[in-house]
């Protein structure tokens, strides 16, 4: 991965001189692509969905509809006289004459004689000779029980309910009557004949039940192959159906559903005629060019830095051909996804990252963009539009989660709204379910950038080269590596940064920087002395100064090669460039004083350039607060262990105005704050921030130290236990 990191930043680098022409060629071909290829359906026309724009015949037109053609042909072979059917008058009095033989082979058997083991073989025998198992040998006890007369009734009954269904069905019974037979036809049957027995049982119902129902057999069925050949027929025998239209002729309305027939006349009218049109083709290209153009021209203009530097230009134009492409991949399947284009996204991501202005300047671009997409309708187009500038003006600093989830919320009302406001104003009625659709693809659409927006953001900061709030927190996590070993090697240094912290960001919020960098800044800003932690006052606990037994070269050395090692462990744990600037910012082109002094007492010659640190000076706001900051701290810190600064008589604390002047005054002479935009009014609202929070860490104490015991005072023992 670091090593396709490295070549990204080689061929970022070797580009970096021809920026304009890059962003220009990369923004042109993204444009061009996306004009050029054409969706699946012209003009996003779909079956089933509504048509973008209202569509005239372009000449009269007489054709062949097959849509109509097909629609008669299946009127004409679904009619019902079509379906032949099979009859069999027969069956059924056949089955009933052998449902009669069968009662009177039981008859036989029963009147035998004999015993009533061998009336029952009889009675199985005539059960073995039939087709199916009638009378199994439960029944046949059953039947051997009865009394003549109880048989005679029994064989009557049986014979009246059998006649009584095939009547119920009209002497027809097809496949599907069956289990009405069963469940209904039957049983009322046996209801209206069961009285004819004295003693009727469940056991002689079950009898009943078991003869009739294997006789009564289908005998009404479809000819499937004579209703298929009829069917054919009648629509072989219908004629091609001739539609007309006229030059002129409204084929469907601008948000009617299409349906088959009108997308066959878009069809043969050559509406939908996907061929390259050639003057198309190159309007879209220099519509390409423009707005390539437009955006790189914009993006040189823009007063800020945002924008300016390689990565963030690479940052820049992939979020951009992202939002693009996917706008046009949305329109493919459907010209209503274009609500819910990830415009949104890109508005907040660039708002965080590069301020309002700068987004600004982008979205109209890619605005522009999306109303070509949409063919121009409001619609489409200006519900994202006016979503994504919602939510850049609710984005601000970026240092929780909920700030995207606020923005997603204002964009998607913001839509919803817009949505409303373009259907109530180009419609003539307004549907429910097609105002729902729009809505739910548009607030869906916002409330996903803002989800999408809050995944990359991090991201698209790194690839910027751009410290994000997110990454700063991050960084400033006690877990961090380098901290840790700040806390554990050199606990002085890392006390130090931690007031140079507080003062800075106090600073900050005085006069409107950024806290935040520079509390996390402070953190890592003196991560150099770890290298050799004890040369430095900040870690000498034990009163030993090791500088004492140096030169003053030598000692110098050690000092400045602090910013050095902090750049050299800052690059290799992998920090931001910006922390890593303020690393070698902090002090600036200043001389290590103490030992030019030293040197001077000691009568040595030196070099100036011994005795100065490397720079640059800082050239950003935070840098100079930080640099102060730094000076500020350290300069109080000593005087007040040195006794140079005590507090005052009145008990009002120390005074820390004069040190503070003297340090701000030093810097400016010494051109340290030239290259820095800060003025003299800001200059003293952080004098005042520094001595507010300077007052706050060393204000005076109360003396809870116990009082002398007067030898007056009685002597208390205390009871029980203590």
């Amino acid at each position: 991965m670091s090593t396709v990191t490295t070549l990204m930043r080689r061929l970022i680098e070797r580009l970096a001189p021809h920026w304009f022409w890059l962003v220009s060629v990369s923004v042109m071909v993204c444009y061009g692509v996306v004009l050029i290829i054409q969706p699946g359906y012209a003009q996003g026309v779909v079956v089933g969905q509504p048509s973008p724009e209202t569509l005239n015949a372009p000449r009269t037109i007489t054709y062949t509809s097959q849509v109509l053609t097909d629609q008669a042909q299946d009127l004409a072979s679904a009619e019902p006289n079509l379906v032949v059917i099979l009859r069999d008058t027969q069956a059924l009095a056949m089955s009933r004459t052998s449902l009669a033989n069968v009662l009177d082979g039981i008859a036989s058997a029963r009147g035998a004689g004999g015993t009533y083991a061998y009336r029952q073989t009889l009675i199985d025998a005539l059960d073995d000779s039939l087709d199916l198992e009638l009378i199994p040998t439960s029944a046949a006890k059953e039947l051997n029980k009865l009394s003549d007369s109880q048989w005679i009734a029994l064989r009557d009954v049986i014979l009246a309910v059998f006649d009584e269904s095939v009547d119920v069905v009209g002497g027809e019974i097809e496949a599907s009557t069956l289990q009405r037979l069963t469940t209904s036809i039957i049983p009322l049957a046996i209801d209206h004949h069961i009285g004819a027995l004295k003693e009727p049982s469940a056991e002689v119902r079950a009898l009943i039940v078991r003869f009739v129902t294997p006789y009564l057999l289908v005998n009404k069925s479809v000819d499937e192959g004579a209703t298929a050949a009829a069917r054919q027929k009648a629509r072989a025998a219908v004629k091609p159906f001739e539609s007309t239209m006229q030059m002129g002729q409204t084929i469907v309305r601008s948000g009617d559903i299409v349906n088959a027939q009108i997308y066959e006349q878009l069809k043969v009218s050559g509406l939908l005629d996907t061929t390259t049109n050639w003057n198309q083709f190159a309007g879209k290209i220099l519509l390409a060019v423009g707005l390539a153009l437009l955006f790189s021209y914009t993006i040189w203009r823009n007063e800020k830095r945002s924008g300016r530097t390689p990565r963030e230009l690479f940052a820049v134009t992939l979020v951009i051909m992202a939002v693009v492409v996917s706008t046009r991949v949305l329109a493919i399947f459907s010209p209503d996804y274009i609500l819910a284009t990830p415009i949104v996204m890109m508005m907040m991501i660039f708002c965080a990252l590069f301020g309002i202005r700068t987004a600004n300047l982008i979205t109209v671009n890619v605005a522009l963009m999306l109303l070509l997409i949409a063919n121009g309708s409001l619609l489409y187009s200006m519900p994202p539009i006016v979503g994504a500038l919602v939510a850049g003006m609710l984005i601000r600093q970026v240092n929780r989660s909920r700030v995207f989830v606020v923005a997603g919320l204002g964009a998607a009302a913001a839509s919803a709204l817009m949505v409303i406001g373009i259907m109530l104003l180009t419609k003539v009625t307004v549907e429910w379910n097609e105002l729902r659709l729009f809505l739910l693809y548009a607030v869906g659409g916002s409330l996903l950038s803002a989800v999408l927006a809050l995944s990359v953001y991090n991201v698209v900061g790194r690839m910027a080269g751009i410290l994000t709030p997110l990454m700063l927190l991050e960084l400033a996590h006690p877990a961090e590596p380098l901290l840790r070993r700040l806390m554990r090697e050199a606990p002085g240094t890392y006390a130090h940064s931690i007031s140079v912290g507080n003062l800075a960001e106090s600073a900050a919020e005085a006069i409107g920087a950024d806290g935040l960098l520079l509390r996390v800044a402070s953190y890592y800003h003196d991560i150099g002395k770890l290298k050799r932690p004890y040369f430095f006052v900040d870690n000498q606990n034990d009163g030993v100064n090791l500088h004492d037994t140096l030169p003053p070269t030598e000692s110098a050395r050690i000092i400045i090669d602090h910013v050095r090692d902090g750049i050299v462990m800052a690059n290799a744990a992998g920090l931001p460039t910006v922390i890593t600037d303020f690393i070698r910012t902090h002090h600036g082109t200043s001389q290590v004083r103490s030992f030019v002094n030293k040197a001077i007492a000691a009568g040595i010659a030196y070099d100036e350039a011994e005795f100065t640190y490397p720079g640059p000076i800082p050239f950003s706001r935070e840098q100079a607060l930080m640099m102060l900051a730094d000076s500020v701290e350290a300069t109080v810190r000593s005087k007040i262990q040195s006794g140079a600064l005590v507090p005052a008589a009145d008990n009002s604390g120390y005074q820390f105005d004069p040190v503070i002047a003297s340090i701000i005054e030093d810097r400016l002479t010494n051109g340290q704050l030239a290259d820095t935009p800060m003025t003299i009014a800001e200059l003293k609202l952080v004098h005042e921030a520094f001595v507010n929070t300077l007052k706050g860490i060393y204000h005076p104490r109360v003396d809870y130290s116990p009082k002398e015991k007067r030898t007056a005072d009685p002597v208390v023992v205390p009871q029980g236990h203590v």
